[in-house]
Order: C-alpha cells, then structure tokens, then sequence
C-alpha cells in the first residue's frame, strides 16, 4: 500500500481484496477476507500473526500479498486503533491479544505458508500470543488448532460453546484461551520445523512458586506466591511485552519499571507495598511485592458489607478507613508524588485488622515522569481524556473510593457530561443520609469539592481524626434530565431497539439465545411495544429459534429451549410470524434428567414451562403433562434444593443463601410446585416451613453491618423470596406467608438507594418489581413509594442516558440489562400488576384447572 492509501487503511486492504476477487465484510472489531471459491472446513490449523498497533500497516503491506495471492480466507482487525485495543485491555479476552491476523489456510498449505509468513516477518517484535504455538523463535507467527466456522453446541446450563467434532466423534471445546491446546486427533505440522512450545513456569525468576492466580489480564498476570529463597508470601506482577503500548511505543513494562521507581522511593512509607524484586523472563517483566492482603476494597465491601460511620460497627467503620487512607495518601503526596489511579481496586484490605494498603503505582505521577490513564468513575475526566494528574484528581478519587465503600453504590460514568460523576455521588449521600450526614460523610463530599483547597481541607480533617469541623456541602444540584415516564421508556425502547438490530448484524460472535440473558428475553420485552418493535421482536426470535436447533439447546425455562418455545407461542399468540421449534426439542426425552432442581435451567423451570405449553399447545398437552408429573415427583422426592450451577457463596453475614433463593433454591422450586401439588401434601409444607425459617434470618441478617446488596435481589435474596411469599399468601391464605413478604419489602426498600446495579435479576429493577406485586397485594402505599423510588434511582444511576449502540459492552438482556430495566419501568407506569417470573407473565394463584385431581400422589393430575 503507498503512503496516501494507508490514510484509510480499510479501504486500502478491501480494494486490494476485491481486485484479487474477493468479498470483504466486516464487523465492529475485524475486517474479513473471504474467498467465495474455498469451502472452509469446519475446523483445522489456524495462523496467526501478531502485531503492534504502531507496526500494524507495515506489517500489512508485508503479508497482504502473500495472503491474497494464496487465496486462503482471512480476517484482521479493521484498523491500527482496533488493534492496540485488542492488545490492551479490549473488548474480547487475554487470549486475543496480538492477534492481528488470523489466516485460515488448507491443511496441504498450512506449513509452507506459515514458514513462509515466518521469513518474511524475521525480526518483528510483537505480542505474544498466549493460546498458539510460535512457528519460529524469531517472528510473530503463531498456530493453532481451532474453529473455521461457528458450530454451536449448549450445555445443560445454556452456555454456548464452540466444540468440534473429531473423525472418530470426539468432541474438543474450540475456544481460545490463554494456554496452548491441542485436540487429540490433530497432528501438529511444525514440530519437526522447531516450531516454540512454551512449557508452564513452576517457578519465577529462580525464587517464586506461583500458589494462586489473584487476577488474569491481557496486561500481565498477577500471582499470589511463594518465596522459596526467604520464605514467606509474596505478589509477582507480570508485565507483557508490547502489550497496552502506547503511540510512542511505551508498553506495560514500562510502568512496571516505574512503579518499582515510587515503592523504592516510598520504602518506610505505612500502607505502602514493600518493593523485592524485579526481574526479566523471556521478554516479560516480573514486579515482587510484599503480601498485604488477599482482598482489595471492591472486594472486600462484596464479601463482608458497607463500612458504615464510627459508633455503628465497632472497628471497621468508615472513619477509621478514611482516616487511614488520608494519612497515606497525605503521606505519598508529601514525598511529591501523584498516585493517579486511586480505586478499590488498588487498595488491599488486610485481614483480619481491616488494615489498608494502596497498590499498583505504575501510572504514579512524579517530577517529570507522567502516564496517561486511570480508572473511569474515581479519577477525574479531564485526566482520562488525557490531562496530567493532579493533588486535587487524587482527592476526588479519594472520595469516590469512600463513597463505594460507605455504600457499596459504584459510580456513574457519563462519557458526555464530566460533572456527572461528583454530582451525582453528592445526590446519594443526599439520597442517603438527608441534611445532616454524619461528619465523615461530609468529608467525603468535601474531598468532591472541585476548589483544591477544600478538598485539602477535607483530607487533613480526616487524617488527624477531626471529620467534624468540615463543613462542606453536599447540595449535589443534580436534576434529572430525563423525567418524564412515558418519555424515559419510549428512549429505552428505541436504545434497545438499535443496540439489538446492530447486535444481530454482527458478522461474528455468540450471542446467547435465552431469556435470561439472550435475544428471546430481549424480544420478549420488545413484544410489550409493538407494532414499532415488531421487526426486531421477529430477527430476535428467529435468532432465538435458529439458534435453538443448531445448538440444540437443553430443555430450560430460563437458559433452555423451554423459555424459547413461550416465547414463540407468545409471539404468535400476539399475531407475529415467527417459526416453531421441533418437538423433540420442545419436549424432553423419557430418559432426560434435568440440570439440577431450580427454576433457571433446573427441573422446577422445565416443570412450570411445560405447564404453561400444555395450555398453549392441545396438540402436545398430553406429552406437556407427563414432563410436569416428571418434574413434580422428581422434586417432591428430596426436601432440599439442588442446583446444577456452582455459584460463589459469599460468607453467611452477607445476607443470601443460594439454597433460599428464587433462582436456584427452595423460592424457584415452591414457585412451580404451588402449582401442581396439594397445599396440604408433606414434601411441600416441608418446603415452605423451610423457606419461612430461612427468611427469617435472612431478613434478619440483611439488616446487619455485614450484609451486601445482593442480599435484596430477584436471584438470590429477599426480592425473589418475597415474590414467591406472595405466591404461597394467594395459594394457601396463609398469614404467615404475606407477613413475611411484608418484612422482606420493608428490607428491600431501605436497601434502595444503595443499589448501583440496575439490572433485574441483582439488581434495582428485580427490587423495583417486587414492590409493584406488594403494593398491589397489600394497598400499602409505602410499597408504590418504594417503587416509585427504584424508578428514582434507575435515573439517578443514568439509565436514561444515551446507550452507545456500536459499544460491544452495552448490555440489554433481561438479566443485567436495559431490557430488564425497561419491563419494570413499563409496569410501573402501565400500572400492570400482573404476577411476573422474570420476562414470563405469570398470575400468583395455582392453575389447577389444567388438569384434574386425583388419586393420593398430592399431585394434581
């Protein structure tokens, strides 16, 4: 390519692939090549070269011809800006790092062509790429066996993978991770060429034995390990050549060698990591540090609660933690030094002292010595778009860290206004703690102050102990911008709208089929908005559908080709065209064993799915009926609640129990068995006399010091429990049951304006639905008042912002995203009180009149 051509470098490559006869296409992130006279194999020897952002167009000119002339299918990242994405912290995983081009070769060309691309690249310094093989020591050509086309197959727990299916039937996970893999009936075409194979290191540096990996990043790695030399436990921080690297060529190294800098600068310094070590391996670079606690902030508020104000919690209180985070920070700015990237995430919390520690100076700020950089939400957007760091940009940090550890409430980031982040941070504490916020709060604002000098003020009241003569205002002067509720939910319709039309354009990618959190929970959503949905709601479904039986998705309500299958009746029902799935997709084999007990892809999911589509499809209700006996006695067999998933349980203070909850515990399996059992049968009232004992202490326990805010979600804590409360209250009229719910409401609404989390399964709108039902089955209007206030706090967290439709990360599940959102917002303002299970409508009262009782079995049947 000449130099005027490398001015728009995808159309330089498209027109060179077009006049070699060629079809380009693209996605967000790759442009590819494609060959319309070569078949691709559904899998095989893959090439890959890797390249730096800064080297990417030369490397192009270089390996351009060579691929167009060997008529072989290809793809590469659109453009230099893709690609230095790619080898950072970007949009796909560490396993895509340097991967600029990925060649997809016949198996006779494979080897000649990659030692071909090899001497031709001789030389060229680029990334590794972590889940291939080098074809010579000395070049940036990798390989690996993997994926030509996307075949998908689902697990049980509706996951989606990549497999590929062997000559003698073998299966083998095709994905890319980061370590080489190989499927056992493959033969490797290099190794007799001296193709590089990278053994696993069992110890760095000639000293350190990796114990635990604490955090995987495309930057560099970063282990918990052992001292073998002087004993004792110790942090290695990996630091990847030509990774993260910047225009003028400055890599992640290169922080590391200044953080090493400040830590020999700072020794001495109370709650700063004391340096060891720093050495090279291969062309990484290794950073040792003492070890001064397995947890950092975010993590800690997670796992162990909120630190709430002094005289509430004894020794982990906010004005300890502030008190000693001033002092350091005090400390740090004293010896002439800016931390620039002040997060819970950079702070370890010791334990069992609650000591702690800041960390990770690589973009620390001195004399002349200035990275760009730090962490969207804590630093300053002025310093994000590229100013230098300042005293002032680390005591606004500073602030935003205690605010996420007083509240456990993340901040909100709006790319478009730079004064969103402190104002709305000042409308929480607003939100929160009124007029009079205790005196550590205040500091917490004053440290938002955009004058310097109050903001110091701030931070010297903290570290001497004194919060109480600040004075500082927390008048936030936020105002939504977006109030009105017809408005607010017609801009989410339209943002999710656009974002799904161009998700399902993508050329590449798995894009999840469920309702959960694929295309059919967002189409199910989109169906309350016809007829101006309706081409996205029909390309969802379809995508739903298609995806079903390529994939041959599991039965599931949630994650399975259950939920898919009521939400195709539902359209149809509401006049859209839209296909069917076969049956023996829809109903499961005699010999089907469920994927555990629960409701999202569990045996009391399928169960209440099947009861549903009995109604639905005369047709196959007599098959429907003997999946809902199947799954009724399966689950009426056993008295606990077991769940195919393996979940991370938090500590027991935390306030959740993943054996209570709607969805994976004993709340989702009571949900479908309400429906198919007598009220009076053993099994049943063990299980709710269960679920009641359970609440209790729940509830007890989400009023504690130590309780996180998933404690009140729809997944795990009060929210769902107290949805399936209603549903028992309106099944067996018993009081106990609705008392219960009630408790559970008056937690969950306290819990409001501390959640951050918008989504509806945990987040604000599960909690936000939950208040609609018990409004509507008590008349309590402190329950409309607290739906109300979810509805204010969905908007004070940004959720009627603009959505980026081109950002990959934009999320509108049902699940975690805008649509589960909007199906909240919808209800409230329609004042549609019907019962919910996630997207599905489902009245609370049993519908025993589908089938006919009989016999002793306690099964209605």
């Amino acid at each position: 390519m000449s130099n005027s051509e490398r001015a728009d470098f995808e159309h330089a490559v498209t027109r060179a692939a077009i006049e070699y006869g060629r079809r380009p296409r693209t996605s967000p992130i790759w442009l590819y090549v494609d060959n319309p006279d070569v078949a691709l194999p559904d899998h095989g020897w893959k090439l890959h070269i890797s390249a730096r952002a800064t080297e990417y167009e030369r490397i192009t000119d270089i390996v351009l011809p060579v691929l167009l002339v060997a008529g072989c299918n290809f793809k590469m990242a659109r453009s230099p800006r893709v690609l230095r994405a790619l080898n950072d912290d970007g949009p796909l995983s560490s396993a895509s790092v340097g991967k600029a081009l990925t060649i997809y070769p016949r198996p006779d060309e494979v080897r000649d062509l990659g030692l071909r691309l090899s001497a031709l690249l001789r030389g060229v310094a680029a990334p590794r790429v972590l889940s291939d093989r080098r074809v010579a020591a000395d070049a940036p050509v990798y390989y690996r066996y993997g994926p030509f086309r996307l075949r998908v197959v689902a697990a049980s727990n509706g996951q989606l993978a990549m497999n590929m299916i062997g000559p003698g039937g073998q299966e083998f996970d095709g994905r890319a991770v980061a370590n080489y893999r190989q499927p056992p009936w493959a033969v490797d075409p290099f190794t007799d060429a001296g193709a590089i194979t990278t053994a696993a290191v069992e110890i760095l540096g000639g000293r350190y034995r990796p114990l635990n990996g604490l955090k995987e990043s495309p930057r560099g790695n970063v282990y918990f390990a052992e001292d073998i030399g002087e004993g004792g436990q110790v942090i290695v921080k990996q630091a990847r050549a030509y990774v993260a690297e910047s225009a003028d060529g400055q890599d992640t190294r290169i922080r590391v060698r200044n953080e090493r800098y400040v830590l020999e600068q700072l020794s001495g310094t109370a709650g700063i990591p004391r340096f060891i070590d720093h050495f090279r391996h291969g062309t990484d670079e290794y950073l040792v540090t003492s070890f001064d606690g397995k947890f950092n902030l975010a993590e800690d508020v997670s796992r162990n609660g909120r630190y709430r104000p002094a005289g509430k919690s004894g020794e982990r209180t906010l004005d300890r933690l502030a008190g000693r985070l001033a002092r350091i920070l005090g400390d740090i700015h004293g010896r002439g030094f800016i931390v620039a990237d002040l997060s819970p995430k950079n702070i370890v919390i010791r334990q069992p002292d609650s000591e702690p520690t800041i960390i990770d100076f690589g973009l620390c700020h001195h004399g002349g010595v200035a990275f760009p950089g730090g962490t969207a939400g804590y630093s300053p957007q002025a310093q994000l778009a590229g100013a230098p760091a300042t005293v002032a940009g680390d005591l606004h940090a500073l602030g935003m860290t205690l605010l996420y550890a007083a509240t456990s409430a993340l901040p909100v980031v709006l790319r478009e206004d730079p004064e969103a982040t402190r104002q709305r941070a000042l409308a929480t504490i607003e939100r929160i703690y009124g007029d009079t916020p205790p005196p550590v709060i205040r500091c917490v604002a004053g440290l938002l102050d955009p004058d310097p000098e109050r903001a110091k003020a701030a931070l010297n009241a903290l570290s001497s102990g004194a919060p109480e003569g600040i004075t500082a205002t927390t008048a936030a002067g936020y105002r939504p911008r977006h109030t009105d509720p017809g408005a607010v939910i017609d801009r989410l319709v339209d943002q999710v709208r656009t974002r799904a039309d161009l998700m399902l354009d993508s050329a590449d990618g798995l894009v999840d089929l469920n309702l959960y959190r694929g295309t059919a929970g967002i189409a199910w959503e989109l169906s309350h908005h016809l007829p101006r949905t309706a081409d996205t709601v029909r390309r969802l479904a379809e995508h739903a559908a298609s995806g079903t039986r390529r994939a041959r998705l599991s039965p599931g309500l949630f994650v399975g080709s259950t939920g898919v299958e009521l939400l195709l009746h539902h359209l149809r029902a509401k006049g859209l065209e839209v296909s069917t799935l076969p049956a023996d997709l829809v109903v499961p084999e005699e010999d089907w064993q469920p994927f555990g007990d629960d409701v999202i892809a569990g045996a009391a999911g399928v169960g209440l799915g099947h009861l549903l589509l009995a109604q639905a499809q005369p047709a196959l209700r007599i098959r429907h009926l003997a999946v809902v006996r199947r799954c009724t006695e399966l689950l009426l067999a056993h008295e606990d609640a077991d769940t195919g998933y393996e979940v991370q349980e938090l500590p027991a203070a935390a306030g959740l129990d993943i054996g209570t909850g709607l969805a994976h515990g004993h709340a989702g399996v009571l949900t479908f068995l309400l429906r198919t059992t007598d009220s009076d049968h053993p099994a049943l009232r063990a299980r709710i006399a269960t679920l009641y004992d359970q609440t209790r202490s729940l509830i007890t326990r989400s009023g504690e010091v130590t309780a996180v805010p998933l404690c009140v979600s729809w997944c795990r804590g009060l929210a769902g429990i107290g949805a399936t409360l209603l549903r028992i209250a309106a099944t067996t009229s018993d009081a106990a049951a609705l008392e219960l719910a009630i408790e559970a409401g008056d937690t969950c609404a306290e819990w409001i304006p501390y959640l951050s989390h918008c989504g509806a399964c945990c987040g604000i709108s599960g909690v936000g639905d939950f208040m609609i039902d018990l409004a509507a089955a008590t008349g309590a209007d402190r329950f409309g008042a607290a739906a109300r206030s979810a509805a204010e706090q969905l908007l004070l967290r940004g959720i009627a912002e603009d959505l980026d439709p081109h950002d990959e990360t934009s999320n509108i599940s049902w699940s975690s995203g805008h649509a589960g959102v909007l199906a909240f917002l919808r209800r409230l303002h329609t004042g549609d009180t019907t019962g919910t299970l996630g997207p599905i409508p489902l009245e609370r009262g049993p519908r025993v009149d589908l089938l006919r009782t009989g016999g002793n079995s306690g099964i209605v049947s």
